[in-house]
């Protein structure tokens, strides 16, 4: 499918949870064994329609045109240009997969059923925003969510909020 110019990591998104329970108190491993019950129906969470808020490139904000929104089902996530005259169009269809056991959680997301050229990224979901940071293509996933050059950085850096009321 096209990608309305959009760079190859755009493609890859959605999100997954972090850590794992267990360790003493004030541990890393404790703090995340609180939000075990938060992480519980995640990806349910991750199901709807989401718009485009900001999307950064290599540490420079891209100008976007309106109507540009994210769609995760239970398989799939998709970019559609959504205008109000005329039907929306879809930019970009993937597969993803997140796992939240790790911190931050990854997101994975492929264009082949064969799970082949997977782009990799992270993500987060605060209330009704999503962020999500993938690398660049054959690079290292992402550990923060920034971007540009340098150990730890990822390609595209993008902010979603969820359309809808009472979510």
């Amino acid at each position: 499918m096209r990608r309305f110019g959009i760079p190859v990591g755009l493609g890859c998104f959605l999100l997954a949870l972090a850590g794992h329970a267990g360790g003493r108190e004030g541990s890393p491993d404790r703090a995340r064994a609180g939000r075990e019950p938060e992480r519980a129906g995640f990806a349910d969470r991750l199901k709807g329609e989401w718009d485009l808020q900001t999307r950064v490139v290599m540490g420079k904000r891209m100008d976007d045109q309106p109507g540009l929104r994210l769609v995760v089902s239970d398989r799939y996530l998709s970019i559609i240009r959504a205008r109000e005259w005329r039907p929306a169009e879809a930019v970009s269809a993937e597969y993803y997969r997140v796992d939240p056991t790790t911190d931050p959680p990854r997101l994975d997301t492929t264009g082949r059923a064969d799970w082949t050229e997977v782009h990799e990224g992270i993500c987060r979901l605060e209330g009704d925003i999503l962020t999500v940071c993938f690398a660049e293509p054959g690079k290292p996933r992402p550990t923060a969510f920034v971007t540009g050059e340098g150990a730890g950085r990822g390609q595209v850096l993008m902010t979603f909020k969820r359309r809808g009321k009472g979510r």
